[in-house]
C-alpha cells in the first residue's frame, strides 16, 4: 500500500517521530527538502508511540470536518486477516481467543480468563477504535484485494487519494511484476523472514487453524463486535 500511494503521489512517507531512532523503514521514494509526505506512518514505532501518534491525529485541527466540511488529513486503515497475522507467528488458537476476547474457546466454549492473562487492547481494536472516532475522509483498504485484484485496488486507491491522471495508474499496472518485485525487495530487505508468499497468496498462515476453530472465531467476533460486521462478512467465508 505505502509502495502504491508513494509512486502515485510522488510524495514520500515518514515517521511522525524522529525517524533516526529506527533504522529501517525508509521511504520507498527518494525524500528532498521540498517534498511534502504523503502518508504519516502509525506502525512500526517503539514504545507504542504509534498509538500516540493515533491519539494526536484525531484530535488535530484538520481532522474533523468542520463548517466547510474541509479537513487536512485522511485516514486509510489497511487490514488483514487478523487469522493470517495471528497464524504468521504461530500463535495457538487459545492465545488468539484470550488477546481478543478475554477467554478461552474450548473447553468449555467461553471460558473466562483473568484480566491479567490478556490484552485488554488488541491492536486491531484500538485501530478499529481511532478509525471510527476519525470524522475526517476515511477508508478500509484490504490486503487481500491488493493480492487478488491489484488493478481495482490501485484505482481505488488512485481515488481516494483524489489523483486525476489515471495515466499513472495504468503505468503502474504495465510494470506492476516490476513493481511488485520492487516493493519485495524492499521489504525483505527490511524485514528479513516476515514474508512468506512475497505477497501472492492471500490465504496461507490462516490455514494453521481448523475450519472448525476459524468459524468459531469469526462468530464470536460477531456476536462480541457487531461494528466489525463488513469485516466479518469479508473473513468468514
Amino acid at each position: 500500500m505505502r509502495y502504491i500511494m508513494e509512486y502515485l503521489s510522488g510524495y514520500p512517507s515518514a515517521y511522525l517521530y524522529n525517524a533516526s531512532e529506527l533504522d529501517m523503514d525508509l521511504p520507498l521514494i527518494n525524500r528532498n527538502s521540498n517534498s511534502p509526505y504523503m502518508i504519516y506512518k502509525t506502525h512500526g514505532y517503539p514504545d507504542g508511540r504509534g498509538d500516540l501518534f493515533l491519539r494526536e491525529l484525531v484530535n488535530m485541527p484538520g481532522a474533523s470536518c468542520g463548517d466547510e466540511g474541509a479537513h487536512t488529513f485522511a485516514f486509510i486503515l489497511l487490514l488483514r486477516n487478523p487469522l493470517e497475522l495471528e497464524g504468521r507467528e504461530n500463535t495457538d488458537i487459545k492465545d488468539v481467543w484470550k488477546q481478543w476476547f478475554g477467554c478461552n474457546p474450548a473447553p468449555p466454549m467461553g471460558t473466562i480468563v483473568p484480566s491479567t492473562e490478556w490484552q485488554h487492547s488488541h491492536i486491531f481494536h484500538s485501530n478499529m477504535r481511532f478509525f471510527t472516532y476519525f470524522k475526517g475522509e476515511k477508508k478500509i483498504f484490504y490486503y487481500e484485494d491488493m493480492v487478488e485484484t491489484p488493478d481495482i485496488y490501485v484505482q481505488e486507491v488512485a481515488q481516494f487519494l483524489g489523483i486525476e491522471d489515471m495515466s499513472k495508474v495504468k503505468n503502474f499496472m504495465l510494470d506492476y511484476t516490476m513493481h511488485k518485485q520492487t516493493c519485495m525487495n524492499i521489504y525483505v530487505k527490511q524485514q528479513p523472514g516476515q514474508s512468506k508468499t512475497n505477497g501472492n497468496e492471500g490465504v496461507v498462515h490462516s490455514l494453521r487453524y481448523t475450519a472448525g476453530e476459524r468459524n468459531a472465531f469469526w462468530q464470536k467476533v460477531a456476536e462480541e463486535f457487531p461494528a466489525y460486521g463488513d469485516i466479518v462478512k469479508k473473513y468468514s467465508k
